[in-house]
């Protein structure tokens, strides 16, 4: 194509990406504040669908009006394959990176299972516009159609999904370690019918049509959380991708033996080290620290974030110098405020200094202690993971060595360092109670209530530490990680809501069976007066009773008798698995 009918089909594109940018955010505020029953609850993944089609074009119409636009031009929709041939091109910037990269070959790949049809990925400098494009990444196509996301790792997440006549835009910010390109590529394969719910193929949804058509889409997507992290997913970038984990890396490891390695410093300077960790008020620890942190700051300028979280110990250094700081709270607030300062003199860029606010340092500091800037405290959740953080406790809770009242104050009394930024949370009841390793644990609406109370008291980091189950952890916890992986990007979710989604794409006709049968273990854990401080739960058999087995395998049952789909039948099996072994737990625990 001639440049001068290219640069004309541009145009046009970013006329009709202007006219439209609005009438998602229509879409999103109806199905968002509308007051609804549990039924019609249910029914919101059809009635989200439903206006992402055809009747989005009403909508459309409806803020042409109002908003009084000229020279508005209506998308239809846009076919990508037809008759499993490609009619579209993906289309990424010449030095794209690898993020992005990786994103556009998901979307051929998945197209290609979906369909048949293979769209080829060109670089925009060898894209001449005789087919409808599909933007991965920002480009200086997109550029001139008015769509700019910023590619910086420290503006955080978001993504565009964003459609005209011809084109698609699959746009996020893929600054640094971010893959928000990735997010905009598998929310499109999620509209489109798509998901993913483990690691196993068998657990991963792939509708079959030799035709892909995507209806007008505008949506403009930012998480809630800034940080999203579950052990158990993040290595598995399908999922990574699908269920919007990752965004910056805050590292909250045990660090100081690390920094001061005992073996290197210790013969020669036994007074750097107490017990447990290193001397925290010891000016030459602080500045072998410090001559690290700059190193790496030299070589990377700004954006770096480091861990200073003691090792994992609870004995610290009792010197008179420690224990004339405070408390040692208020010794590792003035350790890494010290650090802070002294990185401040030489490197003007962001930068983060990490460390736990848990066990020995979970309450606040005394004296208080107020954070340099670049300071960040994650705390650790130690209540009791069998209620919410916003619901009163109980007497007799409360007098427990670990409890929710417990954990409020602490993080009241962090929040006035004004470090206090993340959230560490134990999902690991097999940890100290082996059964649970095999025994299923879905706490559904108690984690959603907790990233709201977090959310609302200023938390920007999650990390979930997920681990000590038989096997990988899926299918046996993929409920409880999936509702908090969906909560942390939109706190405003249900786990009904977004449950039923779920069960809709992997079950088909045995879906409303299926939700019941997760459903009965989340009320069954919302109804128990047994507490569960720290990462533990409560013994499992004091929470699953021999009626709720019961029903759990009706429901099941009743889920292989209402489908003949081989692939829903191969999950409700492997379910049916995971359940026995449950099953013979809770009955061994019974006698």
């Amino acid at each position: 194509m001639p440049n001068d009918k290219r640069e004309l089909k541009i145009f046009k594109m970013s006329r009709i990406s202007s006219g439209i940018r609005h009438s998602g955010f229509l879409c999103h505020w109806v199905l968002r504040h509308s007051q609804v029953s549990d039924h019609e609850e249910r029914m919101l993944p059809s009635i989200r669908a439903y206006l992402s089609g055809i009747h989005v074009r009403l909508i459309l119409t409806f803020v042409c009006i109002v908003s009084g636009l000229s020279g508005f031009a209506l998308a239809q929709p846009l076919v990508i394959v037809s008759d499993a041939q490609a009619r579209a091109v993906i289309v990424v910037a010449d030095n794209a990176p690898a993020s992005t990269k990786t994103a556009a070959g998901h979307l051929q790949t998945i197209i290609a299972q979906m369909s048949g049809g293979q769209l080829p990925i060109q670089a925009e400098s060898a894209y001449d516009g005789s087919r409808p494009a599909i933007l991965v990444g920002m480009s200086s196509v997109a550029s001139r159609m008015d769509i700019n996301v910023a590619q910086d790792p420290e503006a955080g997440d978001q993504y565009i999904v964003r459609s005209g006549d011809d084109w698609l835009a699959l746009i996020g910010n893929d600054g640094g370690r971010l893959c928000g390109s990735a997010y905009a590529v598998y929310d499109l394969l999620q509209r489109l019918g798509c998901g993913w719910y483990g690691p196993d193929p068998v657990w991963h949804v792939i509708p079959e049509s030799p035709d892909v058509t995507v209806s007008p889409l505008n949506v403009h997507e930012r998480p809630d959380f800034a940080v999203r992290h579950i052990w158990m997913v993040d290595p598995h970038p399908p999922l990574r991708f699908a269920w919007r984990l990752g965004a910056l890396w805050i590292p909250m490891h045990h660090n100081l033996d690390a920094l001061v390695p005992p073996a290197e410093y210790k013969e020669a300077h036994p007074e750097w080290f107490g017990l447990g960790q290193p001397c925290l008020t010891e000016p030459a620890v602080r500045q072998v620290i410090v001559e690290k942190f700059r190193t790496e700051l030299d070589a990377q300028e700004g954006g770096l974030s480091f861990s200073l979280a003691a090792n994992d110990s609870d004995e610290f250094c009792e010197c008179d110098r420690c224990r004339a700081a405070g408390n040692v709270s208020a010794r590792q607030m003035q350790f890494a405020n010290n650090i802070a300062r002294q990185l401040h003199e030489t490197h003007l860029g962001p930068f983060r200094l990490c460390f736990l606010a848990y066990w020995v340092t979970h309450a606040p500091p005394e004296p208080m202690v107020e954070a340099e800037p670049g300071v960040i405290v994650v705390i650790v959740n130690e209540g009791n993971h069998v209620r919410p953080l916003d619901e009163p406790v109980p007497p007799e809770h409360a007098r427990l060595g670990r409890n929710n009242l417990r954990e409020r104050r602490a993080m009241a009394g962090w929040m006035k360092t004004g470090a206090l930024r993340g959230v560490y949370e134990w999902w690991i009841p097999g940890c100290s109670d082996g059964n649970w390793r095999s025994v299923p644990w879905y706490s559904g609406e108690t984690a959603l209530r907790n990233l709201r109370y977090w959310k609302a008291h200023g938390i920007r980091y999650l990390t979930y530490e997920t681990a000590y189950e038989n096997g990988n952890g899926f299918p046996i916890r993929w409920p409880l990680y999936y509702v908090g992986a969906r909560g942390a990007w939109n706190t405003d979710l249900t786990s009904g809501r977004i449950m039923t989604e779920a069960c809709e794409k992997l079950y088909g006709s045995a879906a409303a069976h299926m939700f019941e049968f997760y459903r009965i273990f989340e009320l069954a854990m919302a109804v128990c007066n047994e507490p569960g401080g720290n990462w533990n739960l409560p013994n499992p058999e004091k929470v699953y009773s021999p009626n709720v087995g019961a029903e759990a395998t009706a429901h099941l049952q009743r889920a292989a008798q209402a489908t003949d789909d081989p692939k829903a039948l191969a999950r409700i099996a492997e379910e049916q698995k995971m359940w026995d072994e449950a099953h013979r737990t809770l009955a061994n625990l019974r006698f």
